[in-house]
This record gives C-alpha cells, sequence and structure tokens, in this order.
C-alpha cells in the first residue's frame, strides 16, 4: 500500500516574534533536519505565503535547510495567505491561488498542481476555481468524503462540478490524531489491515506542521533521543508492505476512476466550532463581521481598474483566515492579529488615497448596506481618519486613525465559549459596545446598570454637511429628545448633543480603545497619571488616556464638566497551557449625570506620544 505524509506550516502576519522563532526553533527546523538523515523518505509539503515573507525578513536561513532536503520535497501550492477561499470574492480566491503557484516556482522551482485548502473549507464550486488557477488536485478531510455518502476512502476521487472536475484525496482523521500521539510501530501496524484488504490503498497522513515539535510540550518526544519523527520515517521505509509517497507520483501511477460530488463542508473540529458552517462565525462574533465587511469593501474598491497594485496585495494579506474566526486557540481573541489585519486593509485604502487623491481638503461619502442588514450606512473618508456609521444606534461599526495604522475600538467582547468554567465565567460585558460613538442612558447609580437597564434607540438621518477635510452629520433619536451633531476633522471628532427630557440617568457615549495590560494610564484636568488596571469612575474635564504601547495618547474633553467610566475589557482565552484572561482593551464612557435638558459637547481626539508630550509626565512603573 501507498502512505502519503503531508505538513502545512503556516504563520499569519502580525504573529508574535517569539513564537514565530517558537515555531522554526522546535518544529520546521528540527523536522527538516529529521527529513534530511533520511534522504529516501519524500514528503509533501505547503508553506503559507504569508510564513514565507516572514521568513524573508525574519529567518531568511531557513530556505537553506529548506534547499538541503529539496529532492524530498514536492510542493504544495494553495491559497497565498491562507484565506478562508469560499468566503472571499471569486476574483481573489484566483489572486491568492495563481500567487501561491507563482511564488513556489520562483522559490523552489516546481510547478505545484496539488492545493492545501486552508482549513480545509470545501464548496463545491472551489473545482472550476482551482481548475482556473491551475491546480487539479486537493486533500480534503475523510469525513468531506463520508457526508457524500462514501464509505471507501482507500483512494482518491474524481470529484466533479459543473464541467470541471478535480482529484481529492482523503486525510485520514485516525492517522492525523495518532501522529505524534500513538507509537510510529503501532501507527505503521495499524496499516496493515488496510493493506490486506487492498494492496493498492493510499492513506493520507496530512497535518500542522506546527504539531511536531511545538504543541504541548512535544518536542522532545517528537525529536528528542529516540525521537518519534526519526523512527516514523525509519519503521515506515523498513515495513515492506508500505510505500512513503507524495500525491503526484502517487496519481501518476494510480489516477482516479470514480467520480463524486463533496458538499459544502470542513474538518469535524471546524464543523463543531462553527456549528456547521464557517459563516456562522460572522452571525456568532460581530467583531469578526466587522473585519469582514471592511475586507469585502476594501476588495470592491482594489479591484477597480485604476487601483494599483499595492492596494490589491494589502487586501489579500489582510484576508488571512485567522483573526475572523475563534477555535481551540486564540484567533480572533488575539489583539495583535485583529491589529494586522486591519492595518492591512487600511493600507489598501491609504493606497488608493495616495494614487488618487492629492492635498488634504477631500471628502468621499458614500451611502451604502455595508453590513448586509438590508439598512444603508454612511461610510466617510477623509485624509487623516475612515469610518462607517450604523444609523442603527448612532455608533461607528470601525473608526481608523490614518495616521498610526490603528483601528482604535479595536477590541472584542466576553463571548461566552465552551472552555469557560465556573472558575472563569465570560466577563458579563457585551452590552458595552464594542463600537465607538455608542449612546448609553443608564440609571443614576452605576452599580445598578444591567444588560436590560441599557436600550440604544435608532438614529434618524439629519443633514449631512462636507467642508474642506471634514464633515458633519445630524440624527436624533430617543423620539426626538436627543438631537447629535459629530463633526469630523484631522485625527478626530466633535460631538454635541442637544438633550430633551431624560431626567434622573447618566447619559454620553462610550468610546473603547484597544490596548493591552500595562500600556495604558489615566490623567484626569493636568494631575497625576495612574495605571487603568481595574474598573474607576472619575470627574473633570480633560481626560488623556495614554497608550504607551502605540506611542498615542487619546484626548477626551468635555465642554461642561462630566464623569468618565473606564473598565478595562478583558476575555478568557485558550491556550496549550489552559485559559488565561487577555485585556482586550478600556471601555471609556464620558457622560453626564442627570441632564435634564440643555447642550453638552465632547471631543475625541488622536495625538502622537511625543518626547515633549512624555517629558515629566510618565506614567507610574
Amino acid at each position: 500500500m501507498q502512505l502519503i505524509f503531508a505538513v502545512h506550516c503556516h504563520q499569519p502576519f502580525g504573529q508574535l516574534e517569539t513564537v514565530l522563532d517558537l515555531a522554526i526553533d522546535r518544529a520546521y527546523e528540527p523536522f527538516l533536519d529529521v527529513l534530511a538523515r533520511h534522504p529516501g523518505v519524500s514528503v509533501n509539503m505547503h508553506y503559507s505565503g504569508s510564513l514565507l515573507e516572514q521568513l524573508d525578513d525574519h529567518r531568511p536561513e531557513l530556505f537553506d535547510s529548506l534547499k538541503l532536503v529539496e529532492e524530498q520535497i514536492e510542493w504544495m501550492g494553495g491559497a497565498m495567505y491562507e484565506p478562508i477561499l469560499p468566503a472571499i470574492p471569486p476574483r481573489d480566491r484566483l489572486e491568492h491561488l495563481r500567487r501561491m503557484r507563482d511564488a513556489i516556482n520562483r522559490r523552489f522551482s516546481q510547478d505545484p498542481s496539488s492545493a492545501w485548502v486552508p482549513e480545509r473549507v470545501w464548496e463545491p464550486s472551489l473545482v472550476e476555481t482551482f481548475i482556473e488557477a491551475g491546480y487539479d488536485l486537493v486533500a480534503l478531510d475523510d469525513i468531506h468524503f463520508e457526508r457524500a455518502g462514501l464509505e471507501h476512502l482507500e483512494h482518491p476521487y474524481l470529484v466533479h462540478h459543473l464541467d470541471r472536475v478535480i482529484t481529492a484525496y482523503p486525510i485520514s482523521v485516525d492517522l492525523r490524531y495518532a501522529a505524534p500521539r500513538e507509537e510510529p510501530e503501532v501507527l505503521i501496524e495499524s496499516l496493515r489491515h488496510l493493506h490486506e484488504s487492498n494492496p493498492d490503498a493510499v492513506a493520507v497522513l496530512a497535518d500542522g506542521g506546527e504539531k511536531f515539535g511545538m504543541w504541548q510540550g512535544n518536542h522532545a518526544r517528537v525529536y528528542g533521543p529516540d525521537g518519534w519523527l526519526d523512527r516514523f520515517f525509519t519503521v515506515a521505509a523498513a515495513a515492506s508492505w508500505v510505500n512513503l509517497t507524495t500525491f503526484e507520483r502517487h496519481r501518476a501511477d494510480h489516477p482516479a476512476t470514480m467520480r463524486t460530488s463533496l458538499p459544502p463542508g470542513s474538518y469535524q473540529e471546524m464543523t463543531d466550532w462553527s456549528d456547521g458552517r464557517w459563516e456562522h462565525f460572522l452571525d456568532r462574533y460581530p467583531e469578526a463581521d466587522a473585519l469582514y465587511r471592511k475586507m469585502l469593501n476594501a476588495s470592491q474598491r482594489a479591484s477597480r481598474q485604476k487601483a494599483p497594485a499595492a492596494a490589491l496585495t494589502e487586501v489579500l494579506r489582510g484576508q488571512g483566515n485567522d483573526a475572523y474566526w475563534h477555535g481551540t486557540f486564540g484567533g480572533l481573541y488575539l489583539p495583535h492579529l485583529r491589529a494586522e489585519a486591519h492595518r492591512r486593509l487600511l493600507a489598501s485604502r491609504m493606497a488608493i488615497d495616495e494614487a488618487g487623491r492629492s492635498g488634504r481638503s477631500w471628502v468621499k461619502l458614500t451611502r451604502l448596506d455595508w453590513d448586509a442588514d438590508g439598512r444603508e450606512e454612511i461610510q466617510v473618508e477623509l485624509p487623516d481618519q475612515s469610518w462607517v456609521m450604523d444609523l442603527d444606534d448612532g455608533s461607528l461599526a470601525y473608526y481608523d486613525d490614518k495616521p498610526s495604522m490603528w483601528m482604535v475600538p479595536d477590541v472584542v467582547a466576553a463571548h461566552v465559549e465552551e472552555y469557560h468554567t465556573d472558575h472563569q465565567p465570560a466577563r458579563a460585558h457585551r452590552w458595552l459596545a464594542t463600537r465607538a460613538l455608542r449612546i448609553e442612558a443608564a440609571p443614576g447609580e452605576l452599580a445598578s446598570i444591567a444588560p436590560d437597564a441599557v436600550s440604544p434607540d435608532p438614529f434618524e438621518e439629519g443633514e449631512i454637511e462636507t467642508g474642506k477635510g471634514s464633515i458633519a452629520i445630524s440624527s436624533t433619536s430617543h423620539g426626538g429628545r436627543v438631537r447629535r451633531l459629530v463633526r469630523a476633522e484631522g485625527r478626530g471628532f466633535d460631538v454635541t448633543y442637544e438633550v430633551g427630557d431624560l431626567p434622573g440617568c447618566r447619559f454620553g457615549p462610550e468610546f473603547p480603545v484597544s490596548a493591552w495590560r500595562g500600556v495604558g494610564s489615566l490623567r484626569v484636568d493636568g494631575g497625576t497619571w495612574q495605571m487603568v488596571d481595574m474598573p474607576m469612575m472619575v470627574s473633570g474635564h480633560r481626560f488623556r488616556f495614554r497608550h504607551t504601547g502605540r506611542l498615542k495618547e487619546i484626548l477626551i474633553a468635555l465642554r461642561q464638566p462630566g464623569e468618565l467610566f473606564v473598565l478595562p475589557l478583558t476575555t478568557a482565552i485558550e491556550d496549550e497551557s489552559g485559559s488565561e484572561e487577555l485585556q482586550q482593551g478600556v471601555l471609556f464612557w464620558p457622560h453626564w449625570v442627570s441632564p435634564a435638558g440643555g447642550t453638552y459637547r465632547l471631543t475625541v481626539e488622536v495625538l502622537d506620544l511625543t518626547d515633549e508630550m512624555s517629558e515629566g509626565q510618565a506614567p507610574p512603573e
């Protein structure tokens, strides 16, 4: 029988350098070292485009190790930056797939016909996409084939859609779970019954390269004395009834003859996490959906005829799947991955700005159903800021500060996850918006605030005026009792409320700011700096939040004296050592107490943290 061993290695853009180094030192490099000691062994290998480009900048010496075993590697192509292919526009799918083929050809002098499917998220129309991009072979989990009613999974199938056909190999979930947990001798012996029942059978062991040395402290098991991988290659080569081969070599000798079609789906774990379909992540996590809608809009702009090439490249980089969903590990919950995705999409937009606009007096206003909810939103582009206003509640779906390439309110709420326990409950602050400028009107006693005490009210759009590099949008809510004027210019905005009868409450807009633990401090009216590491309520006119991680400050200034509620936003996430608390950001709620009527005004501005501003004002250690 035949055995195919395929390894997929991926690190997303924005990955911490410590994690990238760990993956290289404990998994990628030692894997190649062991492979070099077995010159008779050949494997399939896939490196994502984001990993390849990070290796160029950070660890180019790994390419020397790849060069030493180049005759033993049959490279797989795929989607350049690991997007979920069914979730991006067809034009972008083709661009990813073609760029990956070109990269493999340029770097390793191979023209791959096989493709790695990101997260094995499949839909039938991908047959045509892969063929058009030059691929005619994929590998998918055996559950894809079982869902199609197939029982014999010891050979590849011809998978068809419309008038196109592609070869698809079933990946054995049993082998994927067994390696490297089971002893190599046990794993190889488990294939004997398959060989005896069908000597022409083929089994596919395909999994992430990080699993071999980086996961769950298994480096010593995989690469230590008498290491698992060394023994696996030795045992497989010694078994006279097993032949280690590769996808293209196997197909050349044993072409698929049985035809089928495969339904949409993914591997079992992804199916469980997503409740059936990957798109359900967008329904469950509004923060992921906001990033996704932003990506689709950026893709549409970058696809226009006059858009610069750099705009499309940055969109493709921003489509990497890791920041859009959440499985066993961080994913969507990891601030550095979300921040990088937002940065890439903003870089695309700014490339278009630079190519098509000059000066600082321009304004671009677009009305569109930005979030596919059946209602129009207002999208605004200014020289220094970019945002979308949702009139359902008057909030901003996102707010980009262009000079710093920062999506300022990039936070994730504490959603309830399966791994939460009684000792690690999800923080119940989901009512605190992850969007900017959402109005909250709550009872006068802060301790009584609860989800059922907050009732955001739809806004009715009023007049819109544009100026030189500025825009002003008026609207009303709460049955006309609140009139709001938002004026955006430079790197901030001015908000004026004309309040009618809203007695006995605290009233004001929320403004979340992405900030990890230990980088934020607050100063009120020129007073002393204090670390923002717990909830607090302060009173004053001017509230300055210093973000030492980004070297930025957020200045919130109230025309009338008021109060500021400050709340660090944390989530519980799962990692290899268990659950841990991760700070997503800080929620600021500037507000006025019991406004019986009148005019209330505040400004919010992003400032660069200069040496002059830092002098004599350093936050506490």
